[in-house]
C-alpha cells in the first residue's frame, strides 16, 4: 500500500525541526538554556556543575530513533521483558522485601505484587538503572527538536531535583532519554510524586528502594481504580477522521473520540470474554466533516 500523499509530507515536515536545530550550534543552544535556568531560580552553583562542559551524545538520537516499543510487536515485546527467569527473581524479591511492599501497598491501596513486578520491569529490581547521565541525555534531546519543548521541561527539572539535594549530579545517572532511578521516573513526574519513604531528608530513588517504591506507589495511586480488573483485554471502537488515525495516540483526541461514541446504552470500552463471542458494538457513527472517515477497532492487552 502507497503512503497516502499528506502522510507523506507530514512525515517530511516532521523532520524540519530536527534540520532547523542542528543549524544552531549546541554551545550557543546550552548558553540560552543556561540563562534560562538561572532565571528559574536555579542555584548558579548547580547550573555551573550541571551544564559545564557539556556535549550532545550521538548514542542518544540513534536510540531514540530505535525504540524498541516501536520497532517490535506487542507479544514480542512482552516475551522480551516478561522472562521467567525475571518472574522467578520477582517471587524471591517478594520474599525478601515482602514486608516493605506490604507496607508500602497498604498505605495507598496497590498490590505489593503488582509494586514487585513494576519495581522489576523498570530497574530489573534496582540493579539496571542506565548509566547515562540524566543531564547529558536530556540537553541532547531537548538540543535535537523533535520533542525539544518537552525535554526541555524535563531538563529544568532535573535542575530542580538537582538544586534540591535529592541526589549528587554524577549520581544523577539513567537510560538515554532521561528516566531516573529505581522506578524511572522522568524528572517531571519526580517533582510531582516523588516521596521520602525512609525518612532520610532525601528523595533518593537511585539508592534507597522504600524511597523508590513508596514513590511508584504514590504515583500510581493517583490513577489505581482497585474495582477494576488489570491486564485484560479490551476492544475499543474509535470513529475518526483520517487526521484522528495518524494523531490516535494523543489523550486529547482519544479523549474526543469517546464523546463521539459516548450515548446511553453506548460501551466504548468492552471488556473482551474469551469463552463466548463478544457482543457487537451498537455506539452509532458521528458525523464526520471531511472525507476519507472511518472505523479503528484498536485491542490491547
Amino acid at each position: 500500500m502507497k503512503l497516502p500523499l499528506a502522510a507523506a509530507c507530514a512525515l517530511a515536515v516532521s523532520f524540519l525541526p530536527i534540520a532547523h536545530a542542528q543549524q544552531r550550534p549546541f554551545d550557543a543552544w546550552l548558553q540560552d538554556f543556561r540563562s534560562s535556568a538561572l532565571a528559574a531560580r536555579i542555584s548558579p552553583a548547580i547550573v555551573e556543575a550541571a551544564l559545564t562542559g557539556l556535549t550532545p551524545l550521538e548514542q542518544v538520537i540513534e536510540r531514540d530513533r530505535a525504540q524498541p516499543e516501536f520497532t517490535l510487536d506487542f507479544r514480542s515485546y512482552l516475551t522480551r521483558v516478561v522472562s521467567q527467569h525475571r518472574i522467578e527473581e520477582g517471587q524471591l524479591v517478594l520474599a525478601e522485601h515482602g514486608e516493605l511492599l506490604r507496607n508500602v501497598g497498604q498505605r495507598y491501596g496497590i498490590p505489593p505484587e503488582l509494586l514487585a513486578a513494576v519495581w522489576g520491569l523498570e530497574s530489573n529490581y534496582g540493579r539496571t538503572q542506565g548509566d547515562f547521565s540524566v543531564v547529558q541525555a536530556l540537553a541532547t534531546l531537548a538540543y535535537d527538536g523533535r520533542r525539544a519543548r518537552m525535554f526541555r521541561g524535563e531538563l529544568l527539572n532535573a535542575l530542580r531535583i538537582l538544586d534540591q539535594g535529592h541526589v549528587d549530579p554524577h549520581a544523577m545517572k539513567g537510560p538515554w532519554a532521561g528516566a531516573m532511578g529505581q522506578v524511572q521516573f522522568m524528572p517531571s513526574t519526580f517533582i510531582d510524586y516523588a516521596k521520602d519513604g525512609d525518612g532520610d531528608g532525601r528523595k533518593n530513588i537511585w539508592g534507597s528502594a522504600a524511597d523508590a517504591l513508596e514513590s511508584a506507589a504514590n504515583f500510581m495511586s493517583a490513577m489505581w481504580r482497585p474495582w477494576l480488573r488489570w491486564e485484560r483485554q479490551v476492544s475499543l471502537a474509535i470513529i475518526a477522521s483520517s487526521q484522528v488515525y495518524w494523531q490516535w495516540h494523543s489523550r486529547l483526541v482519544l479523549q474526543r473520540a469517546m464523546k463521539h461514541v459516548a450515548h446511553p446504552g453506548c460501551d466504548p470500552i468492552r471488556l473482551v470474554d474469551s469463552s463466548r463471542p463478544s457482543a457487537r458494538n451498537t455506539c452509532p457513527a458521528p458525523s464526520i466533516s471531511r472525507p476519507g472517515a472511518f472505523e479503528s477497532t484498536l485491542s490491547t492487552v
